[in-house]
Formats: C-alpha cells, sequence, structure tokens
C-alpha cells in the first residue's frame, strides 16, 4: 500500500466528484462502504463511518483516498475514532 501513487484519472475523479457536491454534503464510496462528509472551505474530507476501516478493502482505499487528497492539497480532516 505505501508503493501507491494516485494517477491523473484518480486526481481528476476526486477533484470532479467533490466538486459536485455541497459544503458539507456526502460522498460515498458504494463498493467499500466508505462515507465521507465534504468540506470545501478547510479543503477536508472527513470519515463518518470509522468502524467500516475495520474492513482491509475499506482501510486501504481510504488510504488511497488520502494520498490523493495530498496532491489535491486536500486533508483527510482527523476524528475521534478514525483508525
Amino acid at each position: 500500500m505505501s508503493s501507491y501513487k494516485p494517477t491523473e484519472i484518480d486526481i481528476e475523479w476526486l477533484k470532479t466528484v467533490t466538486g459536485m457536491i455541497k459544503n458539507g454534503g456526502m460522498l460515498a464510496y458504494p463498493s467499500t462502504q466508505l462515507v465521507y462528509r465534504v468540506w470545501h472551505q478547510k479543503h477536508e474530507l472527513e470519515l463518518v463511518n470509522p468502524s467500516i476501516l475495520l474492513s482491509r478493502d475499506s482501510h486501504e482505499t481510504h488510504l488511497r483516498t488520502i494520498n490523493v487528497l495530498k496532491v489535491m492539497g486536500w486533508k483527510m480532516k482527523e476524528r475521534e475514532g478514525n483508525l
């Protein structure tokens, strides 16, 4: 997982999707059941269901999402309970 580097497609996809969501709106990844709240002013995503990170696939996708956010200049909002 540490060798993952976001592709241009990954970056553009997340930029486009977050751009279509209103501030405070939700972004969901159906395949992994990850759900994030989008905060445009702070350039942050907030994981709203941290218990899903117990799933290996969800955890890996979450880490990849963090890597894409870094490239975008965004971050993952720290929240009690995030793994």
